[in-house]
């Protein structure tokens, strides 16, 4: 088997499988010329090597940075801040929530109070409408209807 053929045998996936471990130096000499072969022959296989290398190197100059010896008390004293803001915040839309919701319950009294009155005002007016109907129809009860026909 030739080399050109080794190198078209190994495909796409398994060269990305492979380049993290090509990166390190890891691989062991025929697989790393392998893959070295494959990037030079295939543009995307190249691209990801490009990048997955500038993403590793991001990595390795933010572990290498170092750590300000007052991180840590700078870092409490905003988290506490941040607490002590949320707590005042939190007392404050608590008490704005127990208002509200005491209006909303003080309407409703309210409103079920002027309902209840207009229910009755309406009901009584309605009442007297009844009688007064009720009496002009009582009024042909007091005659009989006999009286009508003997009359004409």
């Amino acid at each position: 088997m030739s080399k050109y053929q080794s190198i078209n045998k190994m495909n796409c996936n398994s060269v990305k499988q492979k380049l993290i471990f090509y990166l390190d130096g890891d691989l062991a000499v025929d697989e790393a010329n392998l893959v070295k072969c494959h990037l030079v022959n295939c543009g995307e296989c190249r691209f990801y090597y490009t990048e997955l290398k500038k993403s590793l190197s991001i990595i390795e100059t933010d572990k290498s940075k170092e750590i300000d010896g007052k991180f840590y008390s700078k870092l409490s004293k905003r988290l506490d801040d941040i607490e002590s803001t949320h707590e005042t915040t939190s007392l404050k839309y608590k008490l704005v929530q127990v208002f509200a919701y005491a209006a909303v319950v003080a309407i409703g009294i309210f409103i079920g109070l002027f309902a209840e009155n207009e229910i009755n005002n309406i009901s009584e007016n309605k009442n007297t409408e009844f009688v007064e109907q009720t009496i002009v129809w009582n009024d042909f009860n007091q005659e009989p209807i006999e009286s009508f026909l003997i009359a004409e």
